[in-house]
This record gives structure tokens, sequence and C-alpha cells, in this order.
């Protein structure tokens, strides 16, 4: 970081801004607080559905007051929508006020090894700007495929 950088964080935003992750691939979660986001899917992949369970916001220019909203994993599609809808007043706060920092996706693949439950679910988390917790499971690649054509990660 240069010297510049540091003292724009010290004198501007009241912070440290701490050390630049090189190579850090950046997520762009803003698009999933609209319902009519989509999970398109290929059937080659086993996706048998996708949801978000949870889903942080913080206020636009105030990142250190959020908000959380969480539902059932295996609760409706769009439930985490109908609780944000009715927490938060359009009027009073609406969405255009708020950023998503951090989301809960969940995929269901259809289990086609013959063994135990018919599906398996994978929950991972993705925080803006540069945080996602998949590892390299073979469903674990695949939602990082995703997370590419849904365009939620940014080349």
């Amino acid at each position: 970081m240069s010297d510049l950088q540091e003292l724009f964080g010290r004198a501007i935003l009241h912070e440290e801004l701490g050390q630049e992750v090189r190579n850090a691939v950046a997520y762009e979660l803003d698009g999933l607080k609209r319902r009519d986001f989509s999970f398109p899917t290929d059937p080659a992949d086993r996706v048998q559905e996708v949801k978000i369970s949870a889903l942080k916001v913080s206020l636009v220019g105030n990142h250190k007051k959020r908000i959380t909203f969480e539902v059932d994993p295996k609760g409706a599609k769009d439930d985490i929508h109908d609780l944000i809808e009715t927490a938060l007043h359009e009027r009073r706060l609406p969405m255009s006020m708020v950023r998503v920092n951090s989301v809960v996706i969940r995929m269901v693949f259809e289990n086609t090894d013959g063994r135990g439950r018919p599906s398996k679910a994978l929950s991972f988390r993705v925080s803006h700007p540069n945080s996602c917790n998949l590892k390299d499971s073979p469903e674990e690649l695949i939602a990082k495929k995703y997370l590419k054509e849904w365009k939620i990660e940014r080349a």
C-alpha cells in the first residue's frame, strides 16, 4: 500500500486500510437483494434447488450499521425476500439505501451415488468484497462455477 493510500484512509475515512490482498476474487452481491435474481443451472450438474438462506446488509454510507436476515434453509425459495419486505418498509429504508455485505447460498444436489439420501445440500457464505468459504469438493467446484456464471464473482 502506498503512503498516500495510508494517509487517505486515516484522514478521510478515519480507518486503517490494512494490507491489500493481491489476486483475491471480488464478489458483487447487490443483485441478490432483488427478488427476481435467478440462479440458472445446467441439468448435468444435478442442481435441484438454489436459494438464499441468509443475507446481511449495511446502510449505504455507513457500513458499521448492519441488518442480518436469516430464514429456514429448508423453507421456500422466496422466504428471504418475503422477510426483507416485511422487515424493511420501502418508504423508511428503500432497498437502494442498503448494500449486500454477505450472503449464505444453499444448493441442493441430486445424489446419484445410490447410497444415502436422495439429495445433498451445500451451504456456503460469500462476503463482499472478496471472501468465500468454498473449498474443492465436486459440489463446491460446481458452486464456484456458478458464482461466475451468475456474475456474483467479478472478473
